[in-house]
């Protein structure tokens, strides 16, 4: 694989994405989807920055609290999205299966999975008010759900994240 080479189009592109994701999801869902500051800061550690990228566009794209399929729903837009702007279908298909890594965040054999991990876990290391804002917007997804059992679920998803050894590898919200 090689870094998209779009010159002045690349801006262009990744405007026409967040325009397409916030037209169908709202600026606050699309916003509250990757801390551009956290993917900014390690965007040169990255072997593929753009597809990292865009993989971190789509990787929430289709989102659904009830859906247990959001993520392969994702892969499936990006594939499309990316083929529709006429990019090459190769793309289309690594931005899927690094989209497709968000959905048990396991183990990561490659750099690049790592990175997206990382960075879609990087909330856990948060300042506080930022974190207790998360919260809160988390919260609101899952209004539906009893008090109670929101904060035991939670809880334990919380748990199972900061127990992996492997959670947060590379130290970019510890």
């Amino acid at each position: 694989t090689m870094d998209l080479d779009l010159g002045d189009d690349q801006l262009a592109l990744r405007d026409g994405i967040a325009a397409l994701l916030e037209g169908r999801f709202g600026s606050d869902r699309i916003r509250a989807g990757f801390d551009r500051t956290v993917f900014d800061a390690v965007r040169a550690m990255a072997d593929h920055p753009d597809e990292l990228e865009l993989a971190l566009w789509f990787h929430d794209a289709v989102y659904d609290v009830h859906a247990h399929d959001n993520e392969a729903r994702s892969a499936a837009w990006a594939v499309y999205a990316l083929d529709d702007a006429g990019l090459p279908a190769a793309l289309g298909e690594r931005v899927a299966a690094l989209v497709m890594a968000t959905a048990g965040h396991g183990q990561a054999d490659a750099a690049d999975t790592q990175l997206l991990l990382d960075i879609d876990l990087a909330i856990l290391g948060a300042p506080p008010p930022r974190f207790v804002e998360y919260e809160r917007q988390i919260r609101a997804e899952y209004g539906h759900v009893p008090a109670g059992v929101f904060e035991q679920k939670r809880k334990e998803v919380l748990q199972g994240f900061l127990g992996r050894e492997w959670a947060l590898r590379l130290g970019l919200a510890r």
